[in-house]
Order: C-alpha cells, then structure tokens, then sequence
C-alpha cells in the first residue's frame, strides 16, 4: 500500500458518481480512501458504508451538518491526522474526477518528494474528452481582475491560451489550481489550520493559494498525467429567485469574504454594487424570457 498517500471524496447526495469514483481508486492503485458524507438527505452514507465500510484501506465518515465543500473536506483530512498520522499527502477529489493511469498519485507524490517547494500539485484536468489546462489553473486575482471576476458575464469569456516554454517540461508553475482534484502536503495544510470554513462553496482555491504564496510554497500542474471532470451543468431553466439564491451562495459570499481578508477595504461597496448589478441583469434575462413566451 501506498501508506503516505490518501485520497478524501466528499460526497453529497450523489452516491452513483462516489461509487465511480471510490471504485476507480480501488481498481487503479492501493490507499487510503476516506468517504466524507456531507449530510446527505438521500440515503447516501447507508449506501456507502454498506459498500465500502468492511473494505480496510476504506474509511466512511457523515458529517452532522452540511458546511460546505472546505469543511467536509477538513473532516476528511482531520481524520487522517488523528487515525493514521503516516500519511504525508492529502488528496481532495471530486466524485465528479476519475482517471486512468494508476500512477497518477504515485506521480503527484514524486513530485512532490523531488521539490520541496511544491506545496500543491494536481494532473492536467480534461472535460469532456478535451484538455482543459486553462481551466485547470490561474493567478491570483488583482485587485482589478477580482472587480472584474464578481460579474455574471466573465465567466462567458474565454480563457487566454497557456503557451509551454518547452515541449518536454513535466511541470508548469502557477499560484492557483483547480478544486476538483490535487494533492497537498498534510504538514503544509496542518500549518495554514486546513480549508478555511467560513467559505461555503467557491473560493476555496483562490484563498488556499493566498495561503500557500505567504508561507513561501508555489502549485504545480503535472503536464504528464492527467484527470477526467465529469462536470455536468444543469440545463433546466432557473426561476428568478433561484437564480439570486444561486448567485449569492454559489460565488458572491465567498469572493465578498476573501475580498475583506485580503483587498482594499475601502473598494467593498463596490463588491456589494457589482452583486446588485448582477440581480438586475438577471431579472433582465428573466423579463426577456417572459416577453419571449408572451409573443
């Protein structure tokens, strides 16, 4: 067994895609696995305890209370410090990710004994059948380009293609990786006191790199190994209300939160106005659809 290596899947009401990706780990390579159940109001944690509770190397945790992505993840990564305090690497999965090669942690974790630097590592992230290294990382937002981040429309734009200085590197430096799948070192995250709970969903990984840069580390993508990020999005329209519940849970909490930690006071109302403008333009969108349905 790989005993410095452990993967964390936090699950919520998905147990079909859990299972995908608990199986997919036991097929491939040999650790340490923890199922975190984040409150599910489904019979999830029954159905994974009864599949992979008898299973050694399998450890299935519920949560009280659904807290968000940071918080059952701390769970998760908790638990290993107090029950198997060996293990050196953390790796956080969505139930969502799945990959192929069965040195894919083996690899993360080379790296990561190679370059002490290195704080956090993830593979290239592919959806769909398509490389997606653009999605997989980015930088520190400034301040401006936070501005920018908070509106409903940026995410529309297309990424600025990522050019390799050379063909052969295996590692591309950067400050921000995907939340979907990586690695990080356990003593590194015991050091920055794990996820910060405050945030519920979103953010994560811009607050983590903040982190990370102050203590000294950097992130890596591992160019020569790679993930699949079964991430579907929901094609059934919205109703307005939805929409503002989603906006302010999905995205405009958190920012608003990391904003005060870490950018210019004096430059939040704006934050607060940007999160009025985006109520308007969806209630513009919403008025199109019924102007739409009426003619």
């Amino acid at each position: 067994m790989q005993n410095r290596i452990a993967a964390i899947i936090l699950n919520y009401n998905n147990y079909a895609d859990t299972c995908k990706c608990v199986d997919n780990i036991l097929d491939k390579c040999d650790v340490e696995i923890v199922i975190v159940d984040n409150a599910s109001t489904n019979d999830s944690y029954r159905i994974l305890n009864e599949k992979y509770g008898h299973i050694i190397n399998c450890h299935v945790l519920a949560s009280e209370k659904n807290r968000g992505y940071s918080a059952g993840n701390n769970i998760g990564m908790k638990y290993l410090k107090e029950n198997i305090p060996n293990i050196e690497y953390y790796t956080i999965m969505n139930p969502d990710t799945l990959f192929e090669d069965s040195n894919v942690l083996k690899i993360l974790a080379d790296n990561l004994d190679e370059n002490k630097q290195i704080a956090v590592i993830a593979p290239v992230m592919w959806m769909h059948g398509e490389n997606c290294l653009e999605q997989s990382t980015w930088s520190i937002p400034t301040t401006f380009d936070y501005l920018r981040r908070q509106f409903i429309r940026y995410n529309a734009k297309k990424r600025k293609k990522i050019v390799l200085d050379d063909n052969n590197c295996r590692l591309y430096y950067t400050e921000v990786i995907h939340g979907s799948f990586y690695m990080i070192r356990a003593d590194v995250i015991e050091q920055i006191g794990y996820l910060d709970e405050n945030l519920f969903m979103y953010g994560e990984e811009n607050l983590l790199a903040i982190k990370i840069k102050e203590l000294g580390y950097v992130e890596a993508i591992a160019l020569d190994v790679r993930y699949e990020h079964n991430h579907l999005q929901s094609k059934d329209r919205k109703t307005f209300k939805q929409d503002v519940q989603s906006l302010y849970r999905g995205g405009a909490h958190s920012r608003r939160y990391i904003w005060k930690q870490y950018y210019p006071q004096f430059m939040l109302p704006l934050v607060d106005l940007i999160f009025a403008i985006n109520v308007v333009t969806y209630l513009l969108i919403h008025i199109k659809r019924f102007l739409k349905k009426m003619i």
